[in-house]
């Protein structure tokens, strides 16, 4: 299974990503693949964060984000940590120094490995590497 970051589904949906074309072949080819695709749910909120914030004219509308994400993803499982797992993740963090914005990513490729995922498509590969993952972090 392949996973997708934020970054991604972001670039892989907006018409004027300067990344749009490599994400959305990349997304297009997971989609088809026979092991399929999860979309861990932090990074799916994300995405929806992004695309109703970012400046305008980029910015769309929450009802405008929800159809894009849900027209193209809605059929894709959804990943995410249990409860339990959370306090070990802060833990680990907090061990190798680690804070900010990184959390969230710590909580996607977390997720992203406890459902199996073999590869998380980003175009943070530098973030994730910080993470000492278990899987593959590819860019597309």
């Amino acid at each position: 299974m392949i996973a997708l970051d934020s970054s991604v589904i972001v670039a892989a949906l907006t018409s004027w990503h300067r990344k749009r074309e490599a994400a959305a072949a990349a997304v297009e080819k997971a989609l088809g693949s026979r092991s399929g695709v999860i979309i861990p749910i932090h990074a799916l909120l994300e995405a929806y964060s992004v695309m109703t914030q970012i400046p305008a004219p980029f910015r769309l509308l929450p009802a405008e984000a929800w159809e894009l994400l849900s027209r193209n993803f809605a059929h894709v499982r959804l990943a995410m940590l249990p409860a339990s797992a959370i306090w070990p993740l802060l833990a680990a963090l907090s061990s190798a120094d680690l804070g900010g914005d990184i959390t969230y990513d710590a909580a996607i490729l977390a997720a992203a490995e406890s459902a199996g995922a073999s590869a998380l498509l980003t175009f943070n590969v530098r973030h994730f590497e910080r993470l000492r993952p278990h899987i593959r972090i590819e860019e597309p």
